[in-house]
């Protein structure tokens, strides 16, 4: 009966016309006056819940195939509907409800764990990405040539704009509008990780990206249609800013010894760290101290267990960023200055990962961090 003319030849064309006006009245009835399981918060979660990965606009830009993470767009399919096209006022709620229904939503749709940083003025000036990785990041092609242009390596430029949006050549973030960073943990097999060198581990950190597509196009669905916005990553792994920066503010975890790696309680070394902007007020969350990153500072298997010997052996960590092996007399680019941490020589680790034909992952799956939760 899914073929409405099967369907039409047992009860006639008149009952089929006479059931789907049945239906508009009623849903449309129900969602202006709110009725629960049928308001606006339930409209946008069922209207959502089974989208599916467009493909990237900026792949349609510079006309190449669609490379792995999945389907995504910075700010969201433009075909969802919002408050106004529905007849009805943008949600409302406050900072402590909006949080816990964002929560709930990305959990159904996939996702673990949530944490909550405003956008202030610091964090935009000093965090926001200059641009995009986009074709820059997976191309020989720009080994030696240089500058990139603009349509392989976006910049985030902000505008006075009341929405985000993208184009060929630019990122565009609201510049006046009241946003917050929400970090988002997308779990990963912890078993898979400790196969560290080998194409099993391969599997489970690609996998996330594209998981990571899936709830992301959700999420930014919903929130198009409670009348807010969702600015996420606009290809692959690049996010509006530094993911680790975001996730260690929102307190869902603390940085570990490989200064590449954020360490959470639930979910140790191994899960994938995602973030998106949105200007659905929500209430911030706070950073934590659970003893992983003093624990580093005496563990070391990380750096025991590292190929390429890339990983700090230092008790301490300090402000002065360790020149590369490779490199001890070239300025460091790679790494920004103010933070207290192990550095590690990322130069050195690239070249092993690049060449070892696995990538790798050994930091992480050995950590002491990476075990079941079991008791």
């Amino acid at each position: 009966m899914w073929i409405k003319h099967s369907w039409a030849k047992y009860v006639g064309v008149d009952k089929v016309n006479e059931a789907a006006v049945s239906a508009t009245q009623i849903k449309d009835e129900a969602l202006k006056s709110g009725k629960p399981g049928m308001d606006l918060r339930a409209t946008a979660l069922c209207s959502t819940s089974s989208l599916y990965n467009a493909p990237q606009p900026y792949y349609s830009y510079t006309k190449t195939a669609q490379g792995w993470g999945g389907g995504k767009s910075f700010a969201g399919q433009s075909t969802i509907k919002g408050p106004d096209a529905l007849g009805v006022p943008k949600w409302q709620g406050d900072p402590d409800s909006n949080l816990r229904m964002l929560r709930a939503a990305l959990r159904f749709y996939g996702a673990a764990q949530i944490g909550v940083t405003p956008y202030d003025t610091n964090v935009k000036n000093k965090l926001t990405c200059v641009r995009e990785g986009g074709m820059a990041s997976m191309s020989d092609k720009y080994i030696t040539n240089w500058p990139i242009p603009a349509v392989d390596a976006r910049p985030f430029v902000f505008e006075d704009v009341e929405k985000g949006y993208e184009t060929a050549e630019k990122l565009v973030i609201p510049d006046k509008k009241e946003l917050f960073v929400v970090s988002v943990i997308q779990p990963m097999s912890r078993e898979m990780w400790r196969q560290g060198s080998g194409y099993l581990r391969v599997a489970t950190n690609g996998h996330r990206y594209s998981l990571q597509s899936v709830w992301q196009t959700k999420i930014q669905g919903f929130l198009t249609t409670l009348g807010y916005q969702g600015l996420g990553y606009p290809t692959r792994a690049y996010g509006p800013m530094p993911t680790i920066p975001a996730f260690l503010f929102s307190g869902l975890g603390e940085l570990g010894r490989s200064n590449n790696v954020c360490l959470s309680p639930e979910y140790g070394s191994t899960h994938g760290a995602f973030h998106f902007l949105t200007d659905l007020p929500l209430t911030p969350t706070k950073p934590i101290d659970a003893g992983m990153w003093r624990f580093c500072h005496t563990c070391g298997i990380c750096a025991e267990n590292c190929p390429s010997q890339s990983i700090s052996y230092e008790k301490d960590p300090t402000w002065e960023i360790t020149p590369s092996k490779y490199a001890p007399n070239t300025p460091v680019e790679y790494s920004a200055p103010g933070k207290k941490v192990f550095w590690r020589d990322e130069p050195s680790c690239k070249q092993w990962t690049e060449s070892c034909g696995y990538s790798c992952g050994i930091c992480m799956g050995s950590c002491v961090f990476n075990v079941d939760n079991a008791s």
